[in-house]
């Protein structure tokens, strides 16, 4: 498994640079992710993907009040799907997924509906990108800024190392950070390592 790029966007020097390269190139690859839209008034997260094992993906997300859920997915049509009863705190387990293949989804809630899509593990070369001190609230606008870099790079695999938010104590910090990080955290496999906030 070869990794083309490796990123963090508080390291100026390093997030020019891939800007610089897509600018260049035009991108990096071929397009694949869906559209960035804004989050649907029915959801108070968006939904974020981790990966259980190679062949199992999680997909959870938060409503803002309680309804059914329901995720849509396949490699191209969107042909198999799995429900979540009534709640506000929605996931959702894909399993017997194919190795290095990318999926389509879509989560849909009351009237809403998000897109994502991810791919699993066995994809050469694979992109990822590595968020680090990121303090959502009091530096969640610097973030925002590199969501179009984030966004056309099209990592497989977003790594978070910690101080992802200001306090651990305060849930808005937290939902800040989902908010900022929704232009990409729907579109790839969420691996945080968590720190002392």
């Amino acid at each position: 498994m070869r990794l083309i790029f490796k990123f963090s966007y508080f390291r100026l020097p390093i997030a020019l640079i891939l800007a610089g390269v897509i600018l260049l190139t035009g991108r990096l690859h071929a397009a694949s992710w869906p559209g960035d839209l804004p989050l649907p008034a029915a959801f108070a997260l968006p939904p974020a993907v981790t990966l259980l094992n190679p062949t199992t993906a999680v997909i959870q997300w938060k409503t803002v009040s309680g309804t059914a859920g329901e995720v849509r997915y396949g490699t191209v049509d969107l042909n198999q799907s799995v429900n979540t009863p009534v709640g506000t705190q929605h996931f959702v387990q894909l399993y017997s997924l194919l190795p290095a293949t990318q999926y389509f989804y879509q989560v849909g809630a009351g009237e809403g509906v998000v897109k994502g899509t991810f791919t699993t593990p066995g994809v050469s070369p694979i992109r990822f990108a590595q968020f680090g001190e990121f303090h959502a609230p009091s530096r969640s606008a610097k973030v925002a800024k590199f969501a179009s870099v984030i966004r056309n790079f099209e990592p497989h695999l977003l790594v978070e190392s910690g101080d992802m938010w200001d306090t651990g104590e305060d849930i808005t910090h937290f939902t800040d950070y989902m908010h900022t990080s929704r232009p990409w955290i729907s579109n790839a496999f969420f691996l945080p390592i968590f720190s002392n906030h």
